[in-house]
């Protein structure tokens, strides 16, 4: 049997968090979802934990603002512990041209919101293709 894919999705919106979670759930994914990054250990840990051939996510889905952290400074952040989540994107309604080209810098998928469905399914799309199917997903962040 196939693992389910899994996303993580960051923003303080709870209609934007519902949305994206009904939606990325009927395509058949375990959804988790958070409106403050620091109630997600993710954003405790120093480093990433999880083994070599392992990641917590198949996708990462965070909001540019959110409360004590820009997304932008999350996803930095991840990504110099070790994060190992190939798919992220990056959200916003208020795009400055510096986070602009900070989020396209990093090279992940940048949405505008108010977000369209048919966008987000288009990037599910191609993550779900790009899926490795050797790769496990790690739950030590559940367990915390």
């Amino acid at each position: 049997m196939e693992r389910r894919m899994r996303a993580l999705i960051f923003d303080d919106d709870k209609k934007v968090r519902h949305l994206l979670k009904m939606f990325l759930h009927l395509k058949g994914y375990e959804v988790f979802t958070y409106g403050i990054p620091s109630l997600c250990p993710l954003q405790h840990s120093h480093e990433c934990r999880c083994e070599k051939n392992q990641a917590c996510a198949d996708i990462l889905i965070v909001d540019i603002d959110m409360p004590n952290i820009s997304g932008i400074d999350f996803v930095e952040d991840q990504i110099r512990k070790g994060c190992k989540i190939q798919n992220i994107a990056i959200m916003s309604d208020t795009w400055s041209m510096t986070n602009m080209k900070r989020a396209r810098d990093l090279g992940h998928e940048i949405f505008e919101k108010p977000l369209t469905l048919s966008a987000i399914r288009k990037w599910a799309d191609k993550c779900e293709e790009r899926k490795d199917p050797c790769k496990e997903i790690s739950n030590w962040f559940l367990q915390e």
